[in-house]
């Protein structure tokens, strides 16, 4: 959506005060542990952009709280698996051997928004070392959280996904997305999956030199996740409904999502 019809949509400007009544409206407080996922443009036109939205759930949270993001660089991957858009087949060769290692702290994100992009630059931010999957942490737990990112399954227990899970209380907010963006929904899938048939590979550095890196993983399926959200909310689970700006925002329990997510996807498969 572009700029001119945001501020069409939108009633009142939104800036960093006003997100900040917003969040602590739907529940978030200071010392909370939370991923999050944004559809920036649902919230309306505001007042600093991206770095407002970042600066007030900081805010929020707090130095004794911790924030995570998805730092996806889906572009670091085979190009023959490319589809938006696709590359000509002769290209394939030349983009393996010339894609840049990844890098932590270069390394831009692909396809997840203008929000987690900026957040991976901000000054206390640290990242994980995947290099298709990784994850960004501002906040008291980031260390804790960010390390240990095993390369396969790069969304199993021992990913930052799965160190959220062993905290207790951690919770999800989806801010204007659904359930389709809610990538913790994969560590319920490394939980009932057992055949990896996915080949995904990445330009990485092993022992300072930068090699092209292949690996199996599960083959994650995001068509299953609508469904959760349907009967998750027809369930008696607990979750929090409210407005950040004009977006349509969840505040869910971590665990009790990815418990309800590995029943169903179990249940799933036996049918």
């Amino acid at each position: 959506m572009n700029e001119k019809r945001i501020i069409k949509m939108t009633k009142n400007p939104n800036t960093i005060s006003s997100l900040v009544k917003d969040f602590k409206d739907l529940g978030l407080k200071s010392g909370d542990v939370i991923i999050a996922h944004f559809a920036m443009s649902k919230i309306g036109w505001i007042s600093g952009g991206a770095e407002a939205v970042i600066l007030a759930l900081k805010e929020v949270v707090s130095d004794q709280g911790t924030i995570v993001m998805s730092a996806q660089s889906a572009s670091n991957s085979d190009p023959e698996d490319w589809e938006n858009p696709a590359v000509p087949k002769e290209w394939f060769d030349t983009i393996r051997n010339s894609i840049p290692a990844y890098n932590p702290k270069t390394t831009p994100t692909r396809g997840i928004g203008v929000i987690p992009e900026l957040f991976r630059t901000f000054p206390g931010v640290i990242r994980s070392n995947h290099p298709h999957a990784s994850f960004t942490s501002f906040g008291k737990l980031k260390n804790e959280i960010i390390t240990n990112h095993e390369l396969s399954p790069m969304f199993g227990i021992n990913s930052p996904l799965g160190n959220l899970y062993k905290i207790k209380n951690s919770k999800i907010l989806l801010v204007g997305t659904t359930f389709e963006t809610c990538t913790a929904l994969h560590l319920s899938e490394t939980f009932v999956y057992s055949k990896k048939n996915q080949k995904i590979c990445s330009a990485m550095l092993v022992d300072g030199k930068r090699e092209w890196v292949c690996f199996d993983d599960y083959d994650y399926n995001i068509d299953l996740f609508p469904e959760i959200e349907r009967l998750y909310f027809k369930s008696q689970l607990p979750y929090t409904k409210g407005k950040v700006g004009q977006a349509n925002t969840y505040l869910l329990p971590y665990n009790e999502l990815i418990d309800f997510g590995t029943n169903y996807i179990k249940n799933y498969l036996k049918t």
